[in-house]
């Protein structure tokens, strides 16, 4: 679809909707990461520690993207790489001390923020940032999980097992990913690829409410 649609664009109101949805992710993702593991001290660890995440990809999010963006607080990396810390903490929520914690999430919202203000990779097809959301800072945390055994002790991790598993994880990623977009250039993309109407009945007041 041709970038310069005049549909395809964001408005105030879908940015403010979107930042609503980022605190719900923002309070909710600290349960995401723990709330597989056993009740008890683990489980505390990893709710702490994810927290310590997300408030230092925040930190770093708020601080870089006026660096970047001539002064101003620009919505896509606020919406998103204020979630990286979440991302990368995952695997060893429940084994690192808090600066750990803090350094993974600042790692993580520098990384995720350059990635959605300079789009350094696929930029001109992930057009949702999945691989600056959950690509990049996914991949720094499989990264701090092999190299967590070295650092901690008494982990029960295997630095040999991390990589194979992030390994095989980038594999399977590539080959269903790979699949997927063949798939999909095959089936085609509609001329009006920007707007409801093209796949679904729309209101008969659809024209009063844009005046």
């Amino acid at each position: 679809p041709p970038k310069d649609d005049k549909l395809n664009a964001s408005s105030y109101t879908s940015d403010i909707f979107s930042l609503v949805g980022t605190v719900f992710l923002w309070l909710f993702w600290p349960s995401f990461v723990a709330g597989a593991l056993p009740s008890g001290p683990g489980q505390t660890t990893a709710l702490i520690n994810t927290v310590l995440a997300l408030l230092a990809s925040s930190v770093v999010t708020f601080a870089i993207t006026p660096m970047i963006e001539n002064g101003k607080l620009t919505t896509v990396p606020i919406q998103n790489a204020t979630l990286a810390g979440g991302v990368s903490i995952g695997a060893t929520a429940n084994l690192v001390g808090p600066f750990g914690a803090l350094v993974i999430g600042g790692c993580a919202g520098l990384l995720s923020t350059v990635g959605f203000t300079k789009s350094p990779f696929f930029g001109d097809c992930d057009t949702c940032g999945i691989s600056n959301l959950h690509g990049m800072p996914g991949i720094f945390g499989g990264l701090v999980s092999i190299a967590v055994p070295f650092m901690y002790h008494g982990t029960g991790l295997v630095a040999a097992n991390q990589a194979i598993g992030l390994a095989g994880t980038l594999a399977v990623a590539c080959v269903t990913g790979a699949t997927t977009g063949f798939i999909l250039q095959a089936l085609g993309t509609p001329e009006e690829s920007f707007t409801d109407d093209t796949f679904w009945a729309e209101c008969d007041d659809k024209g009063i409410a844009k005046q």
